[in-house]
């Protein structure tokens, strides 16, 4: 009997042959020119994910940084649970001595005190801090860069002086009268803000009638210590400090080692910590495209070889090989140019982020962060590549199978009904299914994390990521969709669209990675406008401009001191100004801050003013009252604030107040009449809700406070500075007078600024990679219709459709991955303020076009005319 062929060599053996395939591999991944153009996506997404990585490690402080900007030259710090007022005998030298004879190596103790105001107007705090400069503490944060160290009572240097007029050798006075002597100014490399560097015993050498004036100032030690045994050393300062004693009272305290709870902080532990601050807060910069982006690169690269890959499949079956071989090789090929790829992307991006170190740290204006972790950074990139490559690999080998599996047209009928088995689902249909029930179960995750985990812009990038994905994972009808939507009312538009049917898995990764990088680029465009106009909401004016608000200098809401009032009366520079003393109906005050009964909205949380009368209100608000709002203030109503939640609408409603008690509600009021009140947001009304009259409020038995804040109108001229210059002249804490200070902008840290300028570079480098990475693998294509005698142009414009269909559904998925987050950021973080920067969007979008544009124009030329 004849001996039979084998038939495994014919394309039935689903298994590659290793060798023979990698030898294959080789000689295709030889042929550099076909693989550069399609390999260009991978390694643009290689180097913006490290230098991603090396510029937000960059803006991030390390450990050991963080251990030096706080503990100076030391190894450990403890605070002290303890206040001293102005003029006390400060225990710093007991503690410096008890640390060191508990067995501290070198010990050295401070006392900081944060209201030190400049006699300034504005009124001005600033932070002083108390200790031996001399044998330079922080030799890594203050740089002296004139003058000397302090070393006697009363001596100070200046850090980082900015608008305070003290050079060496002037006198610098603060806390009304006191006045001290600059012998230098130093740099903070860490801060940018002013500091009072004091010599041992200037703050015992306070008169202590300056309490008196600042109610709320005082000091607090710490103390910083090397070597010796930890508990032991806090041990025995803690001892110190419980037997300490200024000489006119004692300032022993009950439970001794409340006086410095531990533990201390370690700069072993503090070391341990790696430069990824804004790695963490930031994932929209690195964490997220750090995945997703390598992700849809070799996915567009594998698209893009697809028609190669097929041809080759094709030709080396027909030559005897298997088909699971011809894949394999082709695949090993595709990975091995992939990581290629991503290697030299890598070092790029080590490269580019390095040479951006210099211009970082001078727009943060502070030392860079060490930057660690390059090698599991870049380790992590490759083995992302690696493993993508391969899975879809093996995708592109199982969906081979299946093909292979179908029966031939010409298989007889018997063997055809053989081989078909109803009840078996082709790979090609698992794939499906299982895809679109990851769709749904992401598109579920994404409504559950919403309702449930949404409460801070970093969560907020990763449902942006969710939405990613779920749309990704859709893609493939909405690519059919879109398709569909392009007509065939003409030849030009019909090649088109059946040509892009026809290669569908090209330009489906094409979409994939076009979409998340344009909702990546634009989403991090609406959530910096977003959190910018939600910062401008908090950044706002105590009063408004020509205002003067006296009050309690602990809160806007309390009544001034009686000396603060005698002061300003005897200067009579409110003479003849409007004057309108609020009152809080609430039982609340400085010294009983609750719980006390205080009245509120029924179903708000913002408490109730009053004023004696309509005209009062004015004053207040800047604007006069409607005869409507008047006549319903005269009739016992309430004027809601129109930017409070569940304000009346403009025709008014009844509103019923409830007085409660720690959440127990002791009375309610009858429904009372009330319409919105528009007013500007200022911080002297934060934490209210409306105002009416006190004669309503006495009528329906509701709790008042006494006194109240005054507010003075009118305050022109410079007046309202006057007003804080006679305060300072009497020792007096000026800033117990809120005038208008012009806020200051907000400005979003730096990494987000260089998180949205890098996304946006990434969504154009892409664009342009993409596109003409498209424009090569339909050349072939184009060259055969041009064989055919149809016009070049046809060519361009079949090109240019192409890129408009895939161009334009990335964008509108890319706004939907933006916009969605955003909206739903808005609704659920209370403050949050939605904005949409159409502006910058727009113009993003047009500069991705007009790139593409370009890039079409470009590599059209090269076709034949």
């Amino acid at each position: 009997m004849a001996r039979q062929p084998k038939q495994t060599d014919k394309g039935t053996s689903v298994l590659p042959q290793p060798r023979l395939a990698a030898r294959l591999a080789w000689r295709l991944g030889r042929r550099q020119g076909q693989w550069i153009g399609a390999s260009s996506t991978v390694f643009v997404a290689g180097l913006f994910t490290m230098a991603m990585f090396i510029a937000l490690s960059t803006l991030s402080l390390s450990g050991a940084q963080e251990a030096d900007r706080d503990l100076g030259r030391f190894d450990a710090l403890a605070s002290a649970e303890m206040t001293l007022p102005p003029g006390s005998k400060t225990p710093a030298p007991a503690m410096a001595g008890a640390a060191q004879q508990a067995g501290a190596n070198e010990s050295a103790a401070f006392l900081t005190a944060l209201d030190v105001q400049l006699a300034v107007t504005p009124a001005r705090n600033v932070t002083l801090l108390e200790g031996q400069w001399k044998p330079n503490p922080y030799p890594d944060v203050y740089e002296l860069t004139a003058g000397r160290w302090p070393q006697q009572p009363g001596e100070v240097v200046v850090a980082d002086p900015g608008d305070i007029k003290a050079a060496a050798g002037q006198t610098l006075t603060v806390l009304g009268d006191v006045r001290l002597r600059v012998v230098g100014v130093a740099d903070n490399h860490y801060a940018k803000t002013s500091a009072l560097l004091a010599a041992p015993g200037t703050w015992s050498s306070l008169a202590p009638k300056v309490a008196e004036g600042y109610p709320s100032l005082a000091a607090q030690p710490y103390l910083l210590w090397t070597g010796g045994p930890e508990q032991a050393v806090m041990d025995a300062v803690t001892k110190a400090l419980t037997s300490y004693s200024d000489g006119s009272s004692s300032q022993e305290a009950k439970g001794g080692p409340e006086l410095l709870p531990g533990p201390p902080t370690l700069r072993t532990q503090l070391e341990t910590k790696a430069a990824d601050y804004w790695i963490e807060k930031s994932p929209a910069g690195y964490a997220i495209p750090a995945i997703l982006v390598p992700l849809g690169a070799v996915l567009l690269m594998f698209g893009l070889v697809d028609r190669r890959l097929r041809r080759t499949t094709e030709t080396m079956v027909s030559l005897g090989l298997r088909p699971a071989t011809t894949v394999a090789a082709v695949s090993f090929a595709c990975v091995a140019w992939c990581l290629a790829a991503a290697t030299a992307g890598a070092a790029a991006g080590v490269a580019t982020g390095w040479a951006l170190r210099p211009l970082l740290a001078y727009l943060q204006d502070r030392p860079v962060g060490d930057v660690e972790g390059i090698t599991d950074a870049a380790t992590q990139l490759l083995a992302l590549v690696a493993a993508a490559g391969v899975l879809t690999g093996a995708g592109l080998l199982l969906a081979r199978r299946t093909r292979s599996e179908q029966p031939h047209p010409t298989t007889p009928p018997a063997h055809q009904l053989q081989a078909k088995n109803p009840r078996k689902k082709s790979a090609a249909t698992v794939v499906r299914d299982v895809r679109q029930l990851a769709a749904l179960g992401v598109w579920c995750v994404c409504m559950v994390y919403t309702a449930t985990r949404l409460d801070t812009p970093s969560e907020g990038m990763f449902l942006t990521a969710l939405i990613t994905a779920a749309v990704v994972l859709t893609l493939p009808e909405l690519f059919g969709l879109a398709t569909r939507l392009l007509t065939e009312r003409d030849a030009r538009r019909r090649l088109a669209r059946r040509q892009l049917q026809a290669d569908r898995r090209r330009a489906q990764a094409a979409l994939a990675i076009l979409t998340v990088i344009i909702g990546a680029s634009l989403g991090m465009l609406a959530l910096l406008d977003t959190l910018v106009r939600s910062s401008e909401n908090t950044v706002q004016p105590e009063v408004l401009p020509g205002q003067v608000l006296l009050a309690h200098r602990a809160s806007s809401a309390f009544a001034p001191p009686e000396r603060m009032l005698t002061v300003l009366k005897e200067s009579k520079v409110l003479e003849g100004l409007p004057q309108v003393e609020l009152h809080r109906l609430s039982k609340e005050s400085v010294d009983e801050i609750g719980p006390v009964p205080s009245t509120t909205r029924q179903g708000n949380n913002g408490g109730i003013l009053a004023v004696d009368s309509p005209d009062d209100v004015p004053v207040l608000t800047g604007r006069p009252l409607t005869a409507d709002q008047r006549a319903l203030l005269n009739r016992g109503g309430l004027l809601v604030w129109a930017d409070r939640d569940n304000a009346p609408p403009p025709e008014g409603q009844p509103t019923r107040l409830v007085v409660a008690e720690d959440d127990r509600i002791l009375t309610e009021t009858p429904p009372l009449p009330s319409k919105p009140l528009e007013l500007a947001r200022t911080g002297w009304r934060a934490g209210t809700d409306g105002i009416l009259l006190v004669d309503t409020a006495r009528r329906l038995d509701l709790p008042i406070a006494v006194r109240g804040p005054i507010m003075v109108a009118d305050a022109d001229d410079g007046q309202d500075a006057r007003v804080q210059q006679i305060l300072q002249d009497h020792a007096i804490d000026a800033r117990a007078a809120y005038i208008y200070v012009e806020p200051e902008p907000p400005v979003p840290d730096t990494a987000l600024y260089v998180s949205a300028a890098a996304l946006a570079l990434l969504a154009l480098f892409t664009v342009l990679t993409a596109l003409r990475g498209q424009t090569r693998a339909l050349k072939t294509y184009i060259d055969s219709l041009i064989a055919l005698g149809i016009p070049p142009s046809w060519g361009r414009h079949i090109i240019l459709w192409q890129y408009a269909v895939l161009l334009g559904t990335a964008t509108l998925l890319g706004l939907f991955i933006a916009i969605v987050p955003t909206v739903a950021l808005a609704t659920q973080i209370p403050d949050f303020r939605l904005s949409i920067p159409w502006g910058q969007m727009s113009l993003l979008l047009a500069i991705l076009a007009l790139a593409s544009v370009l890039a079409a124009t470009r590599s059209t030329l090269a076709l034949r005319r």
